[in-house]
């Protein structure tokens, strides 16, 4: 729960803290070391990587909740489809379909 509540903060108050333009470039210090300036060091175009994480925490908790909701709303209506509302054949072909998709993903 702590580590949820962190990067919920990250994501609110985030620009607050980055001590950087997340998206500045600066050639001159490409694949920089950490440093006080740099906390987590440069990227190949010289970008703060603890300033894209930070920032980034926040298209990270608006896409994941909705993929989880997409494949939860997903899997229930084949679900349903398959086993609640169709049985036989239907079931059957959709049963063997996840299970062989399951297996060659």
């Amino acid at each position: 729960m702590l580590i949820l509540l962190f990067w919920v903060l990250c994501a609110l108050f985030g620009h607050f803290v980055v001590p950087v333009d997340p998206y500045a470039f600066d050639p001159l210090n490409s694949l920089g070391q950490p440093s006080a300036e740099h906390w987590f060091g440069t990227d190949q175009l010289g970008r703060d990587v603890f300033a894209h994480m930070i920032v980034g925490s926040r298209d990270i908790l608006t896409i994941a909740p909705l993929a989880t909701l997409l494949g939860t709303a997903a899997g229930m209506a084949i679900g349903l489809v398959g086993g609640g509302y169709f049985d036989g054949w239907v079931d059957a072909v959709i049963g063997r379909s996840m299970r062989c998709w399951r297996c060659h993903s």
